[in-house]
């Protein structure tokens, strides 16, 4: 402490266990610089993915006057190897930049932030194979050309019902202009405009 305020280098342990979980700087009281948080073998899933039980969980990233600023990441590692589970960047404490989701360590998830909002091109894929989904942001709302890309996951496990590929435009978050929809195997099943 300097003057009452938290201040220089902290590191927080467990009581129990002794390990460190937690390292940060403050500057007058206000976090400035590096942040780690650790957490040994208890976490089992990270938002809605499944992480397996005998792991160490990271968060690493910085503060910049008390506010998340730069590179963030989530990772866990199983038998030291880092398996990322999230990579997103901050300005201000509002994600702002690139955003990459992982599900066991491949890249799933590409989207654009600024400002804190959805703003640029979108990506869904499945883990280390084909696109699911693409298109763009603009303020939070999906905007020009979509589509919904044929799943062959999906063919391959029997399913050839209707509306395995799709795209179309929209304004603003809402369906406009012309939209397509495609069957299992890329076959063009209707057309037409939405309305």
């Amino acid at each position: 402490y300097v003057n009452n305020q938290k201040a220089g280098f902290w590191a927080i342990a467990d009581l129990q266990s002794g390990i460190i979980t937690k390292e940060l700087t403050y500057v007058n009281g206000i976090l400035e610089g590096p942040f780690r948080f650790i957490k040994p073998g208890t976490i089992k899933h990270f938002g809605n993915k499944s992480v397996p039980q005998k792991t160490v969980y990271h968060m690493k990233g910085s503060y910049r006057s008390n506010q998340l600023e730069g590179e963030w990441t989530h990772s866990y590692t199983v038998d030291s190897n880092e398996i990322f589970l999230e990579v997103t960047h901050y300005k201000n404490g509002l994600k702002d930049g690139s955003r990459t989701l992982f599900t066991n360590g491949n890249p799933t998830e590409y989207s654009t932030y600024q400002n804190g909002e959805l703003h640029g091109a979108y990506k869904s894929q499945w883990p280390g194979r084909e696109i699911i989904e693409s298109g763009y942001y603009q303020h939070g709302k999906k905007h020009g050309l979509w589509k919904r890309h044929r799943d062959t996951m999906m063919i391959n496990h029997g399913w050839t019902g209707r509306g395995f590929g799709y795209e179309g435009d929209y304004n603003q978050g809402a369906r406009e202009g012309y939209r397509k929809h495609y069957g299992a195997y890329g076959h063009l099943i209707s057309a037409g405009r939405h309305g």
